[in-house]
C-alpha cells in the first residue's frame, strides 16, 4: 500500500525523536585532572620586625587656571597659566611581628593549622599547581602611618598674535610621613606568596627568616614580609620510597648563626644559609645513630647525634632560637 505524505512525515519525525534521544551530548567542556600532591610545612622563622600592612590609598587632582593679557609695544600678549597638583596618600598599620613565633598557615584562604618553632605538619593532600600561602598571627600593633606625596606640573603659556610659546614647571615630589601610635592587637597576614607545587609530588616547604625585609620604601618605615619559602623537594608519589638497609638524610640550615658546613661519617656538604642538601645514603642493617659535625669559621664546631633506621628517609634541620640555636629531626 502506498504511504500519504502525512503519514511518511510523520514516521520521519517519530524516528528522528528515537535516535535523538539516543545521542550523548556533551553538557560542559573538558574538565582537566585533578592532580594532587602531598606537601608539609615546617615553621623554621626567626627575627623580630615591624611590618606595613596596607590599609588604603586616596588620590586627590586639582586644576587651577588664571588668564591675562600683557601689552608690550604694539603686541598683546596671552598669557594663560595652569596648575595641577596630584596628592597620593597611603595609610598603613603597623605591626611587631615576632617570625619565630607561632603562626597560622593558610593555603589559597584555607586553615591547615598553626604550628610553633620547630614543629611540622603532617604530609596535607594539596592540589597540584600554583598555591597562594599566607601566614596569619595576632601581632600588636605599633601606630598608623601615613605617606603622603605631592606632585605638581605648571604649564603657562604666552600667545602672541598665534604663536604660542609654552613654559612647563614641574616640582620634584615631597614626601611626608606621620605616624600615630596604637595600642592593642590584630589578627593579620603577616607574610603570604605564591608556591608552584609539582603535580603528585611530595614536598616540604620550610618557612626560613630572611636577615632583612622582603621590601622596604620610604627609607625603611614601610617594610613588607621576613619569609623566605624554601622546597625541599622529595620524590613523586609513584616513586620508589626506600633504599634496603640504607637511611636516606638530608640537612637543612635555617640558621644564621651556625651553618656553613656540616661533616657526617668523612662526607662534607656546603650549608650555607638558607638551604636544604640533597638526600645522602647512610647505612644502617640495623639501628643505628650518627653524629653530624657543624662548622664555620669563627665559631666552635657543634655536634649533633640522630638515630636512624633501614629504608628511612629524615630531614636533620637546624633553626636559629633567640641567640642561639636548636636542632630539629623529622620523619621524610
Amino acid at each position: 500500500m502506498k504511504l500519504t505524505t502525512p503519514r511518511v512525515v510523520f514516521i520521519l519525525l517519530s524516528m528522528g525523536i528515537v535516535l535523538w534521544s539516543c545521542v550523548d551530548l556533551p553538557s560542559s567542556g573538558f574538565e582537566p585532572p585533578d592532580y594532587r600532591s602531598l606537601v608539609r610545612f615546617i615553621h623554621a622563622g626567626r627575627a623580630v620586625d615591624t611590618i606595613a600592612i596596607f590599609v588604603s590609598v586616596d588620590t586627590v587632582k586639582t586644576r587651577s587656571t588664571s588668564s591675562s593679557q600683557v601689552v608690550v609695544g604694539s603686541d598683546t600678549i596671552n598669557v594663560h597659566d595652569t596648575l595641577d597638583i596630584v596628592r597620593i596618600t597611603k595609610v598603613y598599620h603597623r605591626i611587631l611581628a615576632d617570625f619565630a613565633a607561632s603562626f597560622e598557615i593558610l593555603v589559597d584562604g584555607g586553615s591547615k593549622g598553626s604550628l610553633n618553632l620547630g614543629q611540622a605538619t603532617p604530609y596535607l593532600d594539596t592540589p597540584s599547581g600554583s598555591r597562594k600561602i599566607a601566614l596569619q598571627a595576632t601581632v600588636p600593633l605599633t601606630d598608623s602611618t601615613t605617606v603622603s606625596k605631592l606632585d605638581s606640573t605648571r604649564i603657562v603659556v604666552y600667545d602672541t598674535v598665534g604663536r604660542g610659546q609654552n613654559r612647563v614647571e614641574t616640582s620634584a615630589p615631597g614626601t611626608v610621613i606621620t605616624s600615630i601610635p596604637k595600642s592593642g592587637s590584630i589578627t593579620t597576614i603577616i607574610d603570604s606568596t605564591v608556591v608552584s607545587v609539582a603535580t603528585q609530588a611530595k614536598m616540604t616547604l620550610f618557612f626560613m627568616g630572611d636577615t632583612v625585609a622582603s621590601v622596604s620604601q620610604e627609607g625603611g618605615v614601610i617594610r613588607f614580609g621576613r619569609i623566605m619559602y624554601i622546597i625541599g623537594g622529595e620524590r613523586y608519589t609513584f616513586d620508589n620510597t626506600t633504599v634496603p638497609d640504607t637511611a636516606l638524610v638530608r640537612f637543612a640550615n635555617a640558621s644564621t648563626t651556625l651553618g656553613r658546613d656540616t661533616v657526617i661519617v668523612g662526607q662534607l656538604f656546603g650549608f650555607a644559609f638558607p638551604s636544604v642538601t640533597s638526600y645522602t645514603k647512610l647505612a644502617a642493617p640495623i639501628d643505628t645513630t650518627y653524629t653530624a659535625a657543624f662548622s664555620k669559621a669563627g665559631y666552635s664546631t657543634v655536634s649533633y647525634s640522630f638515630p636512624v633506621s633501614k629504608m628511612k628517609r629524615y630531614t636533620v634541620a637546624v633553626l636559629d632560637s633567640a641567640s642561639t640555636f636548636i636542632f630539629r629531626k623529622y620523619d621524610d
